[in-house]
């Protein structure tokens, strides 16, 4: 894994992960929400610390084997001509992602079929696996050609994605809410790290923009913004690809990765 981004090692931030209840994963699979709307952000990650200690007293976070920001790894799959980054791209109403996603400090691997229906729901099928495998087992192959209509000879693995992850839960009503960072995407050709940006995805039955770390970020100024890991990695490890709808975003990105770098962290320890 790469190494863990600046704020990680920043004092107010450490201080408010800490104070949040701790969720066990047995907890947290009651709002797993397979079948759901997501609403995204993304922001400077220096915002973390602020909007972590508004929203204490209404989430806990997920603490495995001590851990509060998790290592995740996963290896996304498309086909030769990357149809389904293009169909992202050009907007179409039904695509899917298929992925393995590693969880680093438990070592427990899924092979994922995520679909995003036309009415904006994302609905997830996932199936455990030994690890992450090239070319796809017998599960994961059964599980890709019952969900969609692709074979495994159709696709193959065309970016490796790295990061930490903060899971919170609702302790009002069924709602998660995932902060990725450190961001390390790997093609065979290039690689490309994000440490000072974030992205913030809250996970519901239904979209309820009241949600309390809706309204704090609404507070913070920080306002809906969709991205998705893996086509933002694509474009920006794959430049030869058709980006142009991700343009404005990966300005956004850079220009965030340049005003805040890591000596923007004052209170970090060791800056």
């Amino acid at each position: 894994m790469p190494a863990m981004p600046p704020v990680a090692t920043n004092n107010g931030f450490t201080l408010a992960l800490n104070r949040l209840q701790a969720v066990s994963l047995d907890e947290l699979s009651k709002a797993s929400l397979m079948d759901r709307t997501d609403t995204k952000f993304f922001f400077p990650a220096q915002a973390l610390p602020e909007l972590l200690e508004l929203v204490g007293n209404h989430y806990g976070v997920l603490e495995m084997n001590g851990l509060r920001c998790i290592p995740y790894e996963s290896l996304y799959f498309d086909t030769a001509g990357f149809d389904l980054y293009l169909q992202h791209h050009n907007g179409k109403g039904k695509r899917h992602k298929i992925r393995y996603r590693r969880y680093v400090n438990s070592n427990k691997t899924y092979f994922e079929i995520k679909l995003k229906t036309p009415q904006g729901r994302t609905i997830k099928n996932r199936t455990t696996v030994p690890g992450i495998c090239v070319p796809l087992g017998q599960k994961a192959a059964h599980l890709l050609e019952q969900h969609t209509l692709l074979t495994p000879q159709d696709i193959e693995p065309v970016l490796w994605v790295w990061y930490y992850r903060i899971t919170l839960m609702s302790l009002n009503f069924p709602e998660r809410v995932t902060i990725d960072l450190g961001l390390h995407f790997i093609n065979p050709l290039k690689q490309a790290t994000w440490q000072n940006m974030c992205i913030l995805e809250v996970k519901q039955n239904s979209a309820n923009r009241h949600s309390v770390v809706v309204d704090t970020l609404k507070q913070l100024h920080i306002h809906p913004k969709s991205l998705s890991k893996y086509c933002i990695g694509v474009a920006t490890t794959y430049p030869q690809l058709k980006h142009n709808q991700f343009k404005s975003k990966l300005l956004q990105i850079e220009i965030i990765e340049h005003l805040y770098a890591p000596t923007a962290f004052a209170g970090a320890a060791g800056n």
